[in-house]
């Protein structure tokens, strides 16, 4: 059964990477002929024009791919896979309007709302309406943070390469009888991306990547908390950009700022303010992440550290980042607020 699911899950991950490097490789001509391009502005890091909303590629690429998996190899989809599919690829076109035409946050953040309502009525598992709220947040939550965190080459892609991959692997190790094909398909479609959008990025994702990527991983959370991956699996391994978006969004609070009105002080973007290059920030998050990924498997796929350990090796790569920050920002301006 491992092995079965082992070379599914490989074939959809290399499936996915390639068709999506070919796809956002003909985008790329296709964004330039037609001036689809994002131009520098304030809040840009970027400083010269590039391809936007490539990332509809692997929107599209990524469940074609694990459909066409599970159909050769079981003949239908599973259950709550369709309820994903549907929501996913509808968010998808509201963030793709939202790239090229703009929507004003509030309504935004209402369709988004709308469809997580939907895709958790969709599954039809009954829960409390107290959990049905939590969930619905997680999966608003998760959407924006992978949406705010895509602001430097790579790590929205990264991320969602190494932690995908990882929920893959818990899958794997559950034996769980879709969610590596799945998973593999997504992070393969994540991969493909990469290629293009690695320092100095040649083409961005926009909102309907983004968007999508932070969805779809929430999605899985939900499906499988009940199906032997832990939902806070999940958690930890998203620890990198939930911690982010959380204290900047206290920062903010704290300064009473308008929290809907766009910024660029989330501490990946304070890090490249104060010097650091792309690679160099994307790096120091991604191998966060791999290491939060580490701890995931360890304490929720093979039980081998305590709970204690598991906290105190999550909170390390997250007090470094923040250290490293205050660090970068003393060095360039010793007057430099918190």
């Amino acid at each position: 059964m491992v092995v079965h699911l082992v070379v599914v899950a490989l074939a959809a991950f290399v499936a996915a990477a390639l068709l999506t490097a070919a796809g956002v490789a003909a985008f790329r001509v296709l964004a330039q002929h037609a001036g689809w391009l994002d131009v520098p502005n304030a809040r840009s890091s970027h400083s010269v024009p590039v391809p936007r909303a490539a990332g509809v590629v692997f929107v599209i690429v990524a469940p074609v791919v694990f459909a066409a998996a599970q159909l050769l190899v079981t003949g239908g989809l599973p259950h709550g896979v369709a309820a994903w599919w549907a929501t996913s690829w509808l968010l998808a076109a509201v963030s793709l309007y939202d790239d090229w035409r703009g929507l004003p946050a509030v309504l935004r953040l209402a369709v988004q709302l709308a469809v997580a309502a939907a895709f958790l009525a969709a599954t039809g598992t009954w829960m409390p309406p107290w959990r049905a709220l939590l969930l619905v947040l997680w999966l608003v939550g998760a959407s924006n943070a992978y949406n705010f965190m895509d602001g430097v080459d790579a790590l929205a892609a990264g991320q969602a390469l190494l932690g995908i991959a990882t929920l893959a692997g818990l899958g794997l190790l559950r034996e769980h009888a879709w969610l590596p094909v799945l998973a593999a398909a997504v992070s393969g479609g994540a991969l493909g991306f990469l290629v293009h959008n690695f320092p100095p990025a040649r083409v961005f994702m926009g909102d309907v990547g983004s968007v999508w990527l932070g969805y779809s991983f929430a999605s899985l959370a939900v499906l499988n908390m009940d199906r032997g991956v832990p939902f806070a699996a999940s958690v930890v391994v998203l620890g990198m950009f939930l911690a982010d978006v959380g204290a900047t969004l206290l920062l903010r609070i704290r300064r009473r700022e308008r929290i809907l009105d766009a910024h660029r002080t989330h501490f990946y973007q304070r890090l490249v303010r104060a010097g650091w290059s792309h690679a160099q920030t994307t790096g120091l998050y991604l191998l966060g992440t791999g290491w939060l990924g580490l701890l995931s498997v360890a304490y929720f796929g093979y039980a081998r550290i305590e709970l204690g350990w598991l906290l105190l090796g999550c909170a390390l790569p997250l007090v470094a980042v923040f250290a490293l920050v205050w660090q970068a920002e003393r060095r360039n301006d010793p007057a430099a607020p918190a």
